[in-house]
């Protein structure tokens, strides 16, 4: 018997799992709204209003530049009340402007022009028939309003990427240059200041208000042009031009977005790197990768480029195609490669032949086991040969057959020579190595992408041609049938490559490499984790969630936007398309450690080997590890940040992992905590496996944690732009190693982003009573009163120890003896700050070591800021910012995780007394904040 020369058995496993939810009307009485379990729910971006029978806007259309600094992030078009938001460099803030005040605000970046044409229409209302022009204005609202509508159901249909700040403030310049430039007597402005002279020397009776309705027309005609170029500016990758060409997509016009008029539908040019290379193609958006044609509501793709088939499933990725026989199995026998050769059922078809679903989301193939099998035509096969299949096996019969091609008579069962086949080996859940039946001796087994066979012996398939050609029945008569599912079952007259297997398998869960529309520096992924694992970065690199629970899949404790990602540490993660790393990358991503589990991973990214770049907690503990694993462990290089996960563990942190060539940083809470300078340089290369939550070694944990706002860029992000990712205009106080802020404006939740939202427990007072506003209160529009009557507010269970800052704002009223302030830990490990018996003092005591220091004199019932503090040099007390006592014996208060936090309660005593007193922003920094830091919290009040 003959043998073949390179052949490659490429085997997925399939998960067999319930068909996912279909989008559409479904008699919701929405069109944007979906019916999940029984409910109508409205899609994101929208959220429901009149007792869940409409959708309204949710969202915002803003600006911004790849680079993502929040400072560019210029322009925000918010909806309901078509209010324009823009960023001021000054005060680190956003100032508010109504969109019928005049656009040269927005056009100079900043809030700090008159508003010329709103004060205008006001001496229009006020001397001419303000109903009229009320009427008006009335009108051009709606109209923007519906004109927002539609652009955010759009927004919603696709994909989008960001545009630079520059490209939209040149338009919209010359939009406001047109509206409010008074030097154009055509201007809206002019008509407008025309208009108010006359009303000043004539009666009301004598306005022309068709004056004011035309320039009004001429204004909403103008504003309704400016919103829809905002809208399309938000699908801009970077400051690539928008167009309304016809012509070829090229490497001239790489990431142009046009509108097809004939499909009514935004296509961007976009690159593919093929197998057969690259490849230019027009992109609808809201498409799968590589698609051309489809439906971009439900993001199902109809067609797509030469060496791809579509799979119809909504979200399905388009298909390498195979040369020698392509089964996707879609509710068909259709043959789908080069070939087209038919493929016929034989025995009793049931309702259920394509009742599985495979991982694409797509139909898959389901035989019994007994009396059915398929028949494919007779085709010459020889040389080089690679097949790819997903199975999954419900028994696993006598050497059952996943198929088994012969040069037997079609339709016999007289077992043959240089059968090709694929089967299991005897009633196991082994694989039948080949050598065993047909002589192969150079061949490769993948499962999963992962290589776990190998056969070295030279020697080739003859050129035959195969006449017996089954699919889920073998050529021997004493070997039962197939009794499983089967899907996208592909065959090649080549050898694939390791990075080809890994594409197919990432293909059969349902991710793909991206088209890319540009190169050079670019954020790769962003997930904001709103309910979906969508791209939002532009490049559609959309995610896919594996063995989780969908309904827990994401949880409202979030400190970006409403929803986070929870992984169960059991076995969730989350699997991203291929990215490619030339010696340079950043991470960055909001962490909640709930479960410490070995070597658990925020990020692994790897080629199944143990060349990868991986960032997780070493061992069980809280050390955090930044790594480059080489072949060579002797060279790895490790950054590890001890206790850099601490904080993290019980609340969020904000995290960027940064490196560029030699360095590598790690930030927490926009500080910098850990630095390596001696990093081994790494050639560019590609990596197959983008796993969050997951480790590339099986012996490793799971990650048992909630993240937010994860992204990935192809360089390293610089400090300020990592601070500013964090503080997106706030100051360095509100945000910078901020881990709890509690403004008690009315209510106790945490204002700082790290979810550490206390519980108010109140005794004898409702709820609201334990809250002032205007009066006695210092800083915002609410302070928490506690009256001594045993009210306190409970903190959640977190890890707490270190350096350390806590300020608050202080209005004591009577000295109750050792009232405490806060309270955090047990007689082991435990630190509070509380009056010295009912002296007008106060101490705080680190597990027994004390520093106290008096009041300031006549300062009772009246507010007073004070900040307690530990680091290596001891523990201090400060009063309306200037440090008034220390203690340098003080030891640090050890890391450890916290039970017991009260704020206004004792946990040491019920004989201590019941705080009696007035508090307002309570702050916690992860270190010691500096003097003039201090001094300017206390002259905020």
């Amino acid at each position: 018997m003959m043998a073949m020369k390179a052949v490659v058995l490429a085997a997925m496993l399939l998960i067999v799992a319930w068909p996912a939810v279909v989008q559409g009307d479904d008699g919701c009485p929405d069109p944007r709204q979906s019916r999940e379990n029984g409910v109508c729910k409205c899609a994101d971006g929208f959220v429901g209003v009149n007792s869940n029978t409409a959708c309204t806007l949710r969202n915002e259309i803003y600006t911004i530049s790849n680079g993502v600094d929040p400072a560019q992030k210029a322009i925000v078009i918010q909806g309901g009340n078509i209010t324009l938001r823009t960023y001021n460099p000054e005060t680190h803030a956003l100032d508010h402007t109504d969109l019928l005040k005049t656009l040269r605000d927005l056009a100079d970046g900043h809030g700090s022009q008159s508003d010329v044409v709103q004060q205008l229409l006001n001496d229009v209302a006020a001397k001419a028939d303000a109903n009229d022009v009320n009427a008006l204005i009335s009108a051009l609202n709606t109209t923007l309003q519906a004109t927002t509508n539609n652009l955010f159901t759009l927004q919603n249909s696709f994909n989008g990427a960001d545009a630079t700040l520059q490209q939209l403030v040149q338009d919209t310049d010359a939009l406001t240059t047109s509206t409010t430039d008074t030097s154009n007597p055509s201007s809206l402005a002019s008509m407008l200041a025309s208009l108010d002279d006359q009303v000043q020397t004539s009666t009301a009776s004598a306005a022309d208000l068709a004056t004011v309705s035309a320039a009004l027309q001429t204004f909403e005609a103008e504003a309704d042009d400016f919103v829809t170029k905002s809208d399309l500016h938000r699908y801009l990758p970077g400051a690539i031009a928008s167009s309304n060409m016809t012509g070829p997509c090229n490497a001239t016009v790489l990431g142009v977005l046009r509108s097809n008029n004939q499909t009514q539908q935004y296509e961007t040019c976009r690159r593919a790197e093929t197998w057969n290379g690259d490849v230019y193609f027009w992109h609808p958006m809201g498409l799968p990768q590589f698609c051309i044609k489809g439906e971009p509501w439900t993001a199902t793709c109809t067609e797509c480029i030469a060496g791809y088939v579509a799979s119809l499933a909504s979200h399905a990725p388009c298909q390498i195609q195979a040369d020698l026989l392509h089964m996707p199995f879609d509710n068909n026998l259709w043959d789908l490669s080069t070939n087209r050769r038919n493929v016929l059922f034989f025995g009793t078809a049931s309702e259920t032949l394509f009742g599985r679903t495979g991982l694409d989301g797509s139909p898959a193939l389901q035989l019994r086991g007994a009396e059915q099998h398929l028949r494919a035509p007779p085709n010459v096969i020889g040389g080089a040969f690679s097949v790819c299949v997903s199975i999954v096996f419900d028994n696993f019969g006598l050497y059952s057959r996943i198929f088994d091609f012969s040069t037997a008579p079609e339709g016999t069962q007289e077992g043959g020579n240089s059968n090709i086949l694929m089967l299991n080996r005897d009633t196991s859940n082994d694989f039948l190595q080949p050598p065993l039946i047909c002589h192969v001796y150079h061949a490769q087994l993948y499962k999963n992408g992962d290589q776990i066979m190998q056969l070295t012996e030279q020697q080739t398939i003859p050129f035959l041609r195969r006449t017996s050609n089954y699919i889920g029945r073998s050529n021997f008569g004493n070997n039962p049938d197939f009794d499983g599912a089967i899907d996208n079952l592909r065959m090649w007259s080549r050898e694939l490559t390791p990075a080809q297997i890994a594409d197919i398998t990432l293909e059969t869960q349902g991710v793909q490499r991206p088209a890319m529309a540009q190169d050079g520096d670019a954020l790769l992924l962003h997930y904001t984790f709103e309910n979906s694992l969508r791209d939002v970065s532009g490049t559609g690199n959309d995610g896919v969630a594996f063995n989780h629970h969908a309904i827990n899949l994401y949880q409202v404790n979030a400190p970006e936007g409403n929803t986070s990602l929870y992984l169960d540490g059991v076995n969730d993660y989350i699997l991203a398309p291929p990215l490619s790393f030339d010696n340079a990358i950043t991470v960055c991503s909001w962490v909640r450690y709930r479960s410490l589990n070995e070597w658990s991973r925020v990020a692994d990214f790897n080629n199944g080997g143990p060349e990868s770049i991986f960032i997780g907690n070493q061992g069980q503990s809280t050390n955090l590890e930044f790594t480059f694993l080489f072949d060579d462990p002797g060279v790895d290089s490790p950054l590890i940040v001890a206790g850099g996960f601490n904080w993290a563990y019980g609340g969020f942190q904000h995290y960027c992992f940064t490196n560029a060539g030699a360095v590598s940083i790690v930030y927490r809470q926009g500080r910098e905590v850990g630095r390596k300078t001696d990093v081994r340089t790494r050639s560019a290369k590609e990596y197959h496996n983008i796993f969050i939550g997951r480790s590339a070694w099986d012996a490793d944990g799971y990650l048992g944690a909630n993240l937010d706002d994860y992204r990935v860029y192809n360089y390293a992000l610089s400090p300020e732009a990592v601070h500013d990712m964090l503080c997106q205009g706030r100051s360095d106080l509100d945000c910078v190693g901020l881990i709890g802020h509690w403004k008690f404006d009315g209510d106790v939740r945490d204002a700082s982003g790290n979810e550490w939202h206390g519980e108010l427990v109140p005794v004898s007072l409702d709820i609201e009573n334990h809250f002032f506003e205007d009066d006695n209160v210092a800083v915002g529009s609410g302070a928490l009163y506690l009256p001594g009557n045993g009210s306190w507010v409970q903190l959640p269970a977190r890890n707490f120890g270190g350096d350390f800052t806590i300020c608050t704002w202080i209005q004591t009223r009577r000295a109750g003896g050792w009232e405490r302030i806060v309270d955090f830990g047990t007689n082991g490990n435990r630190m509070y700050i509380a009056r010295v018996e009912t002296q007008e003092a106060l101490v705080l005591d680190i597990n027994g070591q004390v520093v106290t220091a008096a009041l300031p004199a006549g300062t009772a019932d009246d507010f007073i800021h004070m900040c307690a503090f530990s680091n290596s040099t001891g523990g201090y007390l400060a009063y309306n910012g200037q440090v008034v006592n220390g203690n340098t014996d003080m030891a640090q208060m050890p890391v450890g995780w916290l039970d017991v936090n009260y704020i206004g309660k004792s946990a040491a005593s019920a004989s201590d007394a019941a705080l009696d007193a007035v508090l307002d922003d309570l702050r916690i920094y992860d270190h010691v904040l500096s003097p003039s830091d201090m001094a300017q919290l206390a002259s905020q009040a």
